[in-house]
């Protein structure tokens, strides 16, 4: 489907990156500790 939009030019070339956040599967205290993240998690 996806590769159909971009033949008919329904879908431009910004539209096929997307950008994700991987999950860190730090526990709940973690998650709000600023010393659990590296520079580029966020």
């Amino acid at each position: 489907m996806r590769q159909g939009l971009i033949n008919q030019r329904k879908l431009g070339q910004e539209s096929q990156q997307i950008n994700i956040l991987k999950p860190q599967n730090l526990d709940e205290f973690s998650l709000t500790q600023a010393s659990s993240y590296q520079v580029g998690d966020v």
